[in-house]
């Protein structure tokens, strides 16, 4: 989520945006874990304020979705497992049906942590620059 706050300051920097795993819902993603691990909603809004005091940011401020702007029209690839035990695919499946323009790899078979080290990760993504590259100086 960290690249898409800062593109909001420096678009004129960024010819491509690329999102390994990111965590679309924060907020969504902790209720989810806490209720899984039966946490009470007591202990969860108390989480939740905890969570504003420490950091002096509301959690609901991380949602992918609202720093996401369509019209900054610069190439985006997102990579995403569908077995991330950290970045729920739900979430990030539900996201790209919003931006069908985004373009997508899934993956069966990494976690989270080894996204940003697997080949065919790094594959996908020195073929994503070069492509926008070509296109880009086609203009």
């Amino acid at each position: 989520m960290a690249n898409i706050m800062v593109l909001k300051d420096h678009l004129h920097y960024a010819p491509v945006l690329i999102s390994l795993s990111p965590m679309i819902n924060l907020k969504a993603h902790f209720k989810f874990i806490m209720e899984n691990a039966q946490t009470s909603i007591q202990a969860q809004e108390a989480f939740f304020r905890s969570f504003k005091e420490t950091f002096n940011i509301a959690i609901e401020t991380f949602e992918f979705e609202e720093f996401y702007d369509v019209k900054t029209n610069i190439g985006h690839l997102l990579t995403y497992s569908i077995n991330d035990k950290v970045s729920a695919s739900t979430f990030t499946e539900d996201f790209l049906k919003k931006f069908p323009e985004i373009v997508t790899c899934q993956f069966d078979d990494i976690s989270h942590e080894r996204m940003h080290k697997d080949p065919r990760v790094l594959n996908e993504i020195i073929s994503f620059i070069k492509l926008k590259n070509a296109l880009n100086l086609n203009h």
